[in-house]
């Protein structure tokens, strides 16, 4: 039977219909990838901007870091030498201080790098400080500060003759005494020394067994520390 003009035209705009309703299609197809392309355009661009404004670590506070521990990892068999090693404490102390005050300070590292230097100084206010500095870094997402967190409150409480918390604190009562823990008020848990990345209490007693029968080093805690 062949299709009269009616059919035929019927058939042309039903064609004429299914091709519009492919092109549309592709084209939506084209746009949704041009869509993805540019967005990840967009947040390419915005990582690299984030990236480039993100506040780099102190160099010189990096030095002054790694100075310090230096100070306190002596060659094998040897002790540390103090009388050398405070006028250089003394020194890094004060520089860190200048640094703080005139807002130096940026990333978590630096203030867990100024951290440590504060409180190896002999006053209760920088170990005060360096508490305070920790809880900075901590919140900058400065994992390492966690334990320095509570060794530095330990040290501000020996500081001021009050019991520790922590029992990270170690000293001689005198030349040639041997080293010993430092009063611990027993009040904080294991549970949350292990948050803090702190040894149990037990196991800050056997150490102090250990350290009973080694010469002092030092008047505190951990020297390298």
């Amino acid at each position: 039977m062949i299709p009269n003009a009616a059919d035929r035209g019927q058939t042309w705009i039903a064609g004429d219909i299914a091709n519009k309703f492919s092109l549309a299609r592709e084209t939506r197809r084209s746009f949704d990838c041009e869509a993805v392309s540019i967005w990840r355009e967009t947040m390419v661009l915005l990582l690299m901007l984030v990236l480039a404004s993100a506040p780099s670590d102190n160099s010189e506070l990096a030095r002054m870091f790694d100075e310090d521990q230096a100070d306190r990892t002596p060659a094998t068999g040897s002790s540390i030498d103090w009388i050398k090693v405070a006028p250089r404490d003394d020194a890094r102390l004060a520089r860190v201080k200048q640094m703080y005050a005139s807002e130096e300070l940026k990333t978590g590292a630096d203030y867990w790098r100024a951290a440590l230097i504060l409180q190896h100084g002999n006053a209760p206010e920088d170990a005060l400080l360096a508490h305070e500095l920790c809880v900075a870094a901590l919140v900058l997402g400065e994992k390492q500060a966690a334990w320095l967190a509570a060794a530095s409150e330990d040290r501000f409480l020996m500081r001021i003759s009050r019991p520790q918390r922590f029992g990270t604190q170690f000293r001689s009562d005198g030349p040639n005494r041997p080293m010993e823990l430092y009063a611990t008020d027993g009040a904080v848990t294991d549970s949350l020394r292990k948050r803090l990345s702190v040894p149990t209490l037990a196991e800050a007693k056997a150490r102090a067994v250990r350290m009973s029968s080694a010469p002092p080093s030092h008047p505190s805690s951990d020297a390298r520390r």
